[in-house]
C-alpha cells in the first residue's frame, strides 16, 4: 500500500497545483511558462494536462488521480472479494 500512498501524495501535489492555476488562487510565474496555458484558462483538446504524469512537465491532473485511485480501488475489490480465513490476519 506504500505505492498507493505515494501515489496519493503525487497526485494531490499536482492537481492542487494546476487547481490552484486554474482558480486564479496561484499565478504561474516559471522560466518556461509550462502552465501558463492553464494559468490563463486557455486549455484545448491537445493539452498535457489530461495525459502526463504528476512529475510531468506541467504536471497532469487526470492521469495522476486515476494512476492514485485504480490500485486502492483494486485492493479493496479483492479484499472484499476473499474470505476471513483466505486474508492473513484479518478479523
Amino acid at each position: 500500500m506504500s505505492g498507493t500512498i505515494s501515489d496519493f501524495e503525487c497526485a494531490l501535489g499536482a492537481y492542487v497545483v494546476n487547481v490552484g492555476l486554474l482558480g486564479n488562487e496561484l499565478r504561474d510565474a516559471s522560466f518556461t511558462a509550462a502552465r501558463f496555458p492553464l494559468d490563463a484558462r486557455d486549455i484545448d483538446s491537445g493539452s498535457p494536462y489530461g495525459v502526463n504524469s504528476c512529475t510531468g512537465n506541467p504536471a497532469g491532473i487526470y492521469r495522476p488521480l486515476s494512476t492514485a485511485i485504480w490500485p486502492s480501488g483494486n485492493a479493496l475489490a479483492k479484499l472484499q472479494g476473499w474470505t476471513d480465513a483466505e486474508v492473513e490476519n484479518r478479523a
